[in-house]
């Protein structure tokens, strides 16, 4: 897996000129909206599109408003399941922007000190193309249900965590959020983030010989004040107790 070059747009650009590579292009757009022209056909973009654009393929973009690109190329193959590997790839970008960071650290590290740092920048080129392909791979989730999992995954530790002020602030009402997210993923938003805090809870168990946490402690830190609350929803979840799965696992339990 070779990657050939990493860049960012300098500027705003209205206009991009129709041109061609021998390798693999990852573009993503930034900023601004317009269209881009990739084998004689025409795509829209707007800020978080990405094109992948196969070798030989003829491609430019247009925008009356200017757009900015980072963008990189490589000799590994992105291929979508129903893609025939002849035309462009055309996604987005999630709600966390997560390729948009990958690729702008890429470009920090690559310009500051290319030879210092470019085992870093191979690593995290390696990360962007699993990114790309995980994507690809699996459907892609609504954007309100992917951001609503991006801010549970964000907050689930926290025993603060408002869930009806989550679903509140996702511009829509709560109810349509629920239904939308069960509808994609099969478990209410209550559900998901259970799961988060009860599998986390079963990784801190599995070390806990290594961390020597008390079971209200692991509790705690998945988010849950309240011990036997705690142990309620673990129970609910995988039908033991903490104590239980604890002995089953090898574990102690401590004090405390």
């Amino acid at each position: 897996m070779a990657l050939y070059s990493i860049g960012v747009s300098h500027g705003t650009m209205t206009h991009a000129h129709l041109h061609s590579h021998t390798a693999w292009e990852v573009v993503l757009n930034t900023e601004g909206s317009g269209t881009a022209e990739i084998d004689g056909q025409r795509y829209p973009f707007s800020a978080g599109t990405i094109m992948c654009i196969p070798p030989g393929l003829v491609h430019g973009k247009e925008s009356d408003e200017g757009f900015a690109d980072l963008y990189f190329h490589t000799n590994s193959a992105i291929a979508a399941p129903s893609q025939d590997g002849k035309g462009p790839i055309v996604l987005q970008d999630d709600s966390d922007k997560s390729l948009e960071a990958l690729l702008q650290l890429m470009v920090r590290l690559h310009h500051q000190d290319a030879m210092g740092n470019q085992g870093t920048v191979t690593s995290l080129h390696a990360a962007a193309m699993q990114l790309l392909n995980s994507w690809l791979a699996k459907k892609r989730l609504n954007p309100i249900v992917e951001q609503l999992q991006a801010r549970l995954v964000e907050s689930f530790t926290d025993p603060e965590l408002n869930l009806g002020a989550l679903l509140d602030k996702s511009g829509y009402t709560p109810d349509y959020v629920r239904r939308l997210f069960h509808k994609e993923t099969g478990m209410t938003p209550g559900g998901y983030l259970t799961g988060l805090r009860v599998g986390y809870a079963k990784q801190l168990m599995d070390q806990q010989k290594h961390l020597g946490l008390s079971v209200s402690n692991i509790g705690l830190m998945c988010g849950y004040y309240d011990a036997r609350y705690f142990s309620r929803m673990f129970r609910r979840v995988t039908g033991a107790s903490p104590r239980e799965y604890l002995i089953r696992q090898g574990g102690e339990m401590l004090e405390q």
